[in-house]
């Protein structure tokens, strides 16, 4: 069992190294509660309740409550299932995944999720990361529903570089993807 408490509060002027010189401000004031057990077992998967609160500046507080349940299915496969709900908006958000591990370097996963609006997206992923001491690495993912997608990328991580390009398309509007990073030495070669 764990829980977790955790409030925040801050000044007009308060920045942090991730808004420095950005617009806008950070939240008033924070507040996240959350539970999580192994009611029924370790075999039976892990529950979860969480609630958070956001306060900003000029704003109403938002008020977020979070239901899950994680469980280990066969080998490393995993079940996740969750549910929001915005306190006092009418709609609510759900999503159920699957991640399937096959070897060291790849994974495959399904979801189905629904929006506040009631909106459904289904979708399915197949990804070979990248090797730490360099290599290829790919992902491919179909989606379909009220916002469907599809999309591929291939990416190289060299000794000094990581190149990665791919291809997304989302409402009949495809996008050619393409970067190309020069990365610290991170094999220590």
């Amino acid at each position: 069992m764990g829980f977790n408490v955790q409030h925040q509060r801050r000044t007009l002027r308060y920045q942090d190294l991730s808004t420095y010189a950005t617009p806008g401000n950070m939240s008033k004031e924070s507040l996240q509660a959350t539970l999580s057990s192994m009611l029924f077992g370790p075999a039976n998967g892990t529950i979860g309740i969480g609630y958070f609160a956001i306060t900003p500046f000029n704003d109403p507080r938002t008020e977020l409550v979070n239901f899950s349940y994680t469980r280990q299915l066969w080998g490393n496969s995993t079940l996740y299932m969750a549910a929001n709900k915005t306190l006092g908006d009418r709609g609510y958000s759900a999503q159920i995944q699957v991640i399937i591990p096959f070897g060291n370097r790849d994974t495959f996963n399904t979801s189905m999720q629904r929006n506040n609006q009631g909106e459904n997206l289904t979708t399915l992923g197949v990804t070979r990361t990248l090797p730490l001491d360099g290599g290829f690495g790919w992902n491919l993912a179909y989606s379909a529903g009220n916002d469907p997608y599809h999309q591929g990328t291939l990416s190289w991580l060299g000794q000094y570089n990581q190149i990665q390009g791919g291809h997304l398309w989302q409402r009949g509007e495809p996008n050619a993807l393409g970067r190309n990073e020069r990365l610290g030495n991170l094999s220590g070669r």
